[in-house]
């Protein structure tokens, strides 16, 4: 079975309040660029066959791929791409049933189409 690996970026990343209460820095388009050109580069190394890449609204992944010679396809999403949307309504006090790290809504997801 040929092995598929997809990425959605994010970027917004890294720009939430416990970095700005901590005076953290905040990772740059270009700090990003190379993170998802590293981890397609692994991905392929690692033996994917093909990288499915979503199109994200700063073009990162088309800058993380420029140059690349490796089997990636960009994704473009008509209207909606998400399915179902999760808020964690705990604060983080709170045990977390949604919140980082627990997986319940992913694991829901998994559940609901039948994933494998």
């Amino acid at each position: 079975m040929a092995a598929t690996v997809g990425v959605i970026t994010n970027p917004r990343s890294g720009k939430d309040i416990r970095r700005l209460v901590a005076h953290a820095s905040a990772p740059n388009d270009t700090s990003r660029i190379a993170d998802v050109r590293r981890l397609i580069m692994g991905a392929v190394e690692g033996g994917a066959e093909l990288v499915l890449l979503a199109r994200d609204l700063h073009g990162l992944g088309e800058r993380a791929i420029s140059g690349l010679d490796l089997p990636v396809e960009l994704l473009d999403f008509d209207g909606e791409p998400f399915t179902n949307i999760c808020i964690a309504p705990e604060t983080p006090e709170d045990p977390p049933l949604y919140r980082k790290p627990s997986p319940k809504f992913a694991l829901e997801i998994v559940r609901e189409h039948n994933l494998h």
